[in-house]
């Protein structure tokens, strides 16, 4: 493999910091806001009544795909910008439905995490740790607005899936006592303008970061490293960098069936969404096959997500009972939410199973397969 240059940079600087609230919401103001239409909610259970959604190749943004006659590190360029132009564009526009755009931008993060993973070992370790904790620190800043609104839809999706384990008045007391607490939180990070226009700065500086790093072979001032080549245009570049994602995904599976808590299930779900962007982007290779993986691992981080967010729910009415106040509803609830919980894990495991059935250097090497016979003539 051609050597792709020594690197190595400075800690970053432009981390984003943690900041006061700003102000409170009137409960009033936030009752009529709970009175918003919600989106439609999923049901948690039986697991059995499930549809997975697989988007078919066509439907998927080319943006987000290396495309096969497209050099590696051109292509990690382009969906790289492509992801920071979402995050920034989404929050820079928090005013048609702030929830959707918060969304938008953290997973827009999330993919960018995925593509320096990817390229890991080419990049250097150095690089990666700074850019990675970048990234991971803008996405904690908006953690609480996405996390606080999380816990009124899964309340909704729960009083589908078990309406037997609450009256109705109180399932929709219970929601609207989460919707106060997360307009609160949302106005206290949101409206601080400073916060937000230092997360904005970091997100800017970030992407010119990205943009600097060469698509032909060039000797590139990075901070205080030199980046003398481009990443090579072969699957060298990136096999690492899958094979440790899916060997930890694999692994952190069989933590969580070792040891079912929430910390090992919220571990594996984070290997699973790195391991669908990195088969996002190379949903090209072969789409009808990468693509039934891809929205497998999609499927898989939804179950794992609902586990999670019941957990979070269990342990946020727990530490804060005056979000339900009648302690037979409160133990009533907590009761349904682990049902819930345990069939989501056992349907996490089927889906798992499936995913995880190979050994991470048999996993590499069939992707390697598709690579070297995707564009003509074979790359290597």
């Amino acid at each position: 493999m051609p050597d792709s240059g020594t690197f190595t940079i400075e800690k970053r600087t432009d981390v984003i910091q943690p900041r006061a609230p700003a102000s409170t919401v009137t409960f009033e103001r936030a009752l009529d806001e709970t009175r918003l239409p919600a989106p439609p909610p999923r049901v948690l259970a039986p697991p059995e009544e499930q549809s997975p959604t697989f988007t078919a190749p066509e439907q998927k943004r080319p943006s987000l795909c290396f495309q096969p006659d497209e050099p590696l590190a051109f292509a990690l360029r382009r969906v790289s910008l492509d992801q920071f132009a979402v995050a920034i564009d989404a929050l820079s526009d928090l005013a048609e439905d702030r929830n959707t755009a918060v969304h938008e931008a953290r997973k827009a993060l999330k993919r960018l995490r995925g593509m320096l993973r990817l390229v890991r070992d080419e990049i250097g370790y150095e690089v990666y740790r700074n850019e990675n904790v970048v990234l991971r620190d803008a996405a904690r800043r908006l953690a609480p607005v996405r996390d606080s609104w999380v816990m009124a839809t899964i309340a909704e999706q729960l009083q589908v899936a078990a309406p037997e384990a609450l009256p109705p008045e109180a399932y929709v007391n219970l929601h609207d006592r989460l919707m106060v607490r997360h307009l609160q939180v949302a106005y206290d990070i949101l409206a601080d303008r400073q916060g937000m226009l230092d997360l904005s700065t970091t997100l800017r500086t970030a992407r010119a970061r990205f943009a600097s790093w060469p698509v032909a072979d060039a000797v590139l001032d990075y901070g205080e490293a030199l980046v003398r080549h481009r990443i090579p245009d072969s699957f060298s570049s990136i096999d690492r960098g899958i094979e440790r994602v899916y060997r930890r995904g694999r692994r952190a599976m069989r933590s969580a069936r070792r040891v079912p808590a929430e910390v090992t299930f919220h571990e594996w779900r984070r290997r699973v969404k790195y391991l669908r962007y990195q088969t996002e982007a190379l949903n090209l290779l072969w789409p009808n096959m990468l693509g039934s993986v891809e929205a497998s691992l999609g499927e898989l981080a939804d179950v794992l997500g609902d586990e999670h967010d019941l957990s979070v729910l269990g342990t946020l009415v727990v530490a804060q009972p005056e979000l339900l106040p009648v302690d037979t509803e409160r133990y009533s609830l907590l009761t349904a939410v682990a049902r819930q919980r345990i069939a989501l894990q056992r349907e996490s495991f089927v889906i798992g199973q499936r995913i995880y059935a190979e050994v991470s250097p048999n996993f590499v090497a069939r992707l390697r397969s598709y690579w070297r016979t995707t564009a003509l003539p074979p790359r290597r």
